[in-house]
This record gives C-alpha cells, sequence and structure tokens, in this order.
C-alpha cells in the first residue's frame, strides 16, 4: 500500500515508517499525518508487528509542519492551515502513544515544530549526532501543537519546555541528552543499527509483558502512588495466568530459552 510522504515496511516483527520527502526535509503534510494515523491504527490489529520504528529519510527527520500554502490569504481553508488548525489532523499522536507495541524514534538530523510533538510521542528516541531540536511554533507566531504542550514538560520536566517553547532556541543532540529529551546518542553511520538491536531486544521479551509495562508507566503517571500499587496489582494478577508467564517460568527452570507466543 502507498502512502502520501511517507514509506512503510514490515519485517521480521518491525514496522518501519521512513517520512519521505528529503527535499523538504520530510515537512509533514495533511496526508502524511493521515497515513502516520492509518497505520497506527492498523497495528492495533496486527500481532506480527511487535515494534514500530519511525525516522527520516535524507538529511533531517522532519523540519515539521508544510505550511507553504499558508501565506496566500490566510484561509482556513489553505492546506497548510488547515492542518495547523483541525484537531482530526493530530490524532496520530494520540494513536502512536496508545499502541501496544513500543515506538522507537530514530532521529536523524532536524527536527522542529510538529516533528517535535511527533517525536515525544515515541516511547523511546534515539538521536544521531546530528540531530537538531526547535520548538519552533513560536517563530511563526504560533503555539506548540501535536500534543507537544503534554508531552514536553513530562519528557524534560515544567522549566526546560517553557524555555524551548518561548524560545523557539534549537538545541543539538547533547543538550537533546542532558535534558532528557533523548535516551542516547549514536554516530550517524550506526543511527539504525542501533535502533534494530534495540528493537531486537525487546523482541525477545514476552510481548504482554512488554505492552502492559508500558500502558502501567504510562498511566501511574496520571495515578497517585496509591492508584498505581493498586493497578499494578490487578495487572500482575492476570498476567500470571497466561501462557507465557508458564513458558517464563519453565524455560528458566529448564535453562533453555524461551518460546513466548503472546497469550
Amino acid at each position: 500500500m502507498k502512502y502520501e510522504g511517507l514509506i512503510y515496511k514490515k519485517e521480521n516483527g518491525i514496522g518501519t515508517i521512513t517520512l519521505n520527502r528529503p527535499e523538504v526535509l520530510n515537512a509533514l503534510t495533511m496526508g502524511t499525518l493521515a497515513a502516520i494515523d492509518s497505520i497506527a491504527n492498523e497495528l492495533k490489529s496486527d500481532k506480527e508487528t511487535k515494534v514500530l520504528i519511525i525516522t527520516g529519510n535524507g538529511s533531517g527527520f522532519s523540519s515539521g509542519a508544510d505550511v507553504s500554502g499558508t501565506l496566500d490569504g490566510l484561509t482556513a481553508e489553505d492546506a497548510g492551515l488547515n492542518m495547523l488548525v483541525n484537531p482530526t489532523n493530530l490524532n496520530y499522536t494520540f494513536n502512536l502513544r496508545r499502541l501496544n507495541q513500543p515506538v522507537i524514534a530514530a532521529i536523524n538530523g532536524v527536527t522542529a515544530g510538529m516533528a517535535l510533538g511527533l517525536v515525544c510521542a515515541c516511547d523511546i528516541r534515539i538521536a544521531a549526532e546530528s540531530a537538531s531540536f526547535s520548538c519552533a511554533f513560536v517563530k511563526r507566531n504560533l503555539v506548540p501543537d501535536s500534543g507537544v504542550t503534554w508531552f514536553l514538560p513530562r519528557t524534560v520536566g515544567l522549566g526546560m519546555a517553557l524555555e524551548l517553547a518561548m524560545t523557539g532556541d534549537r538545541i543539538d543532540a547533547q543538550e537533546a541528552l542532558r535534558i532528557g529529551l533523548v535516551n542516547r546518542i549514536v554516530p550517524d553511520s550506526e543511527l539504525m543499527p542501533a535502533v534494530l538491536a534495540l528493537a531486537n531486544r525487546m523482541m525477545a521479551n514476552p510481548p504482554l509483558a512488554v505492552s502492559w509495562a508500558k500502558k502501567l508507566i504510562y498511566e501511574s503517571m496520571d495515578m497517585s502512588l496509591e492508584s498505581a500499587f493498586d493497578h499494578e496489582i490487578f495487572l500482575q494478577a492476570s498476567i500470571v495466568r497466561t501462557a507465557d508467564f508458564t513458558e517464563g517460568v519453565k524455560s528458566f527452570q529448564e535453562k533453555r530459552k524461551p518460546k513466548f507466543i503472546g497469550r
């Protein structure tokens, strides 16, 4: 299936979205956002794909929203402006965050504006040494969107999120690592090998335990400690009744590699 502005492939249990408009630093159009959202919806029922990777083709991850059509007339009908003010175009960040599968951003080069929301919606962010980041909305008299105002303070802390949002400053990969925006930095040539190695380590684990750990951690962010304890106990009582729990125990006792089936 062809998607606007990106390439999607599935191989060995890994789905990879590659933003594919390198001539404009993979600027995001309404069609591209719809394509990401469509893929996220497909993944909800895809039992074969265990991990999703999102990256960019060429020298940048993405320069953000393609607003090239907003300067002629500035009406809501303009394609770029409509993308910015229509909330239905931003569902992809909700759906990415709600996926059972881990989502890894492989960040190469420029990441700005709306693309910052995209990488923050991912669970883990691995940056190439050339990566840079900018909450650039303020530079165009815009407020952050794509969930940036929710994701960013929960990722880098309130003070740093406010600084990035109100200055629009560009930061490099080292600063992104220092403030916790990315998990790690690797040389440009090692970006995809490092991300694939991480994806394969995750896939070696039972998929229910991986997805429920993700669910618990995200849901606990809006819970009291007492509620988080209760939620852990509830899901733990469920997961110990699965075939994969029995297999995990048996394989440990028998000193062999487990064969998990996701049930």
